[in-house]
Formats: C-alpha cells, sequence, structure tokens
C-alpha cells in the first residue's frame, strides 16, 4: 500500500528467489515490507536504501535490484538522481561501480555525463575510473574533449590514460601538451 508511514531508514535489503524483496526499515520499530521490485512502494524504498548513510551493503543491494528488477517502472529521474548522489558521494568503491552500472541506462543524458567526468576527475578508485571512461567511450560526446585533455597527463592508471588518449583520437582532439 502507498501510505507507508514515515520511516528513518532502511537497514536491509534482501532479495529471495522467487523475485519478492523483503525491506528493513526503522520506524517507531522495524517492520517488514516485502513485494515484487516492481511495486511503488517497495521501489520507494530501494530508492531510500540507495542513500542510507549507514549501511554500505544495504546501498550496494539497494542498486543492484533496482538496476537488474525486470520492466523497472520506477521513477527514472529519482532513481538517476539517486545513483549520481552514490557515484558522487558514497564512500565504499563497490558502492560507486554498482552505481556505475545502474548508470549504464542513462550514458547519454548530460548530466550523467558530466558526473562521469568529473568521476574521472576526483574517484581514486583505478576500476571506479576505468568503469567510467568506459561508459563515456560508449557514446561520441564532444563537450567532454577539454575534461579529457585537462585529466589524460595526470591519470595514473595505463587503461584510463590509454582510454582517454583513444577517445580523443576518435574525437580528432590532440592529447594535450606532454
Amino acid at each position: 500500500s502507498s501510505d507507508l508511514p514515515m520511516f528513518s531508514s532502511v537497514r536491509s535489503v534482501e532479495p529471495n528467489a522467487s523475485g519478492q524483496v523483503q525491506i528493513a526499515v526503522d520506524q517507531t520499530r522495524r517492520r517488514l515490507v516485502s513485494g515484487t521490485p516492481q511495486d511503488p512502494t517497495i521501489q520507494g524504498l530501494l530508492v531510500s536504501g540507495v542513500t542510507d548513510g549507514s549501511n554500505p551493503t544495504v546501498r550496494l543491494r539497494s542498486i543492484q535490484i533496482l538496476h537488474e528488477a525486470p520492466s523497472n517502472n520506477a521513477d527514472s529521474q529519482q532513481l538517476r538522481d539517486a545513483l549520481l548522489g552514490a557515484l558522487d558521494h558514497d564512500p565504499s568503491a563497490a558502492v560507486r561501480l554498482k552505481a556505475l552500472d545502474g548508470l549504464k541506462q542513462f550514458a547519454t543524458d548530460a548530466a550523467v555525463r558530466k558526473a562521469l567526468a568529473n568521476t574521472l576527475r576526483k574517484d581514486d578508485d583505478a576500476p571506479v575510473r576505468v568503469q567510467a571512461i568506459d561508459l563515456l567511450a560508449a557514446h561520441h560526446d564532444d563537450s567532454i574533449v577539454g575534461v579529457l585533455q585537462g585529466l589524460v597527463q595526470r591519470e595514473d592508471n595505463p587503461y584510463v590514460r590509454g582510454q582517454m588518449t583513444n577517445l580523443l583520437e576518435q574525437f580528432n582532439a590532440s592529447p594535450g601538451t606532454y
């Protein structure tokens, strides 16, 4: 039902073999809420789980279920924004990687591409930067040329630097000064 009382945070997210998701939410007391990932109440709780500050497992599972749910009709703007927030702020590299996975469906969105470029600039985890450059490489976008030119010489991961150079070549742009 959509009249779910206010809650302070999602504490656990447990998918099961039958396609249901069980979500533990802290209210005045913990209560289990069950349903399919297509249920709007479950979707809303999963999106809240993406931003749960205290529990990386909840954040990871929430993103995973939202991303993998068949015929997911979650509010895509709300989901995109939650994933962008996780990519930008989550302390766990595993959660940031899963957020990137979820952002694949939004890879042509200008705000997402800007966030991917920002991830290349500031994320200290090489696998996160690798996935960000791979997502950027999947779609031609001249607006990222300047960002890539500014970052290619600073990048210490050979794969990411190579992908940046390849992209710049595809865009017929110089990789900058050496």
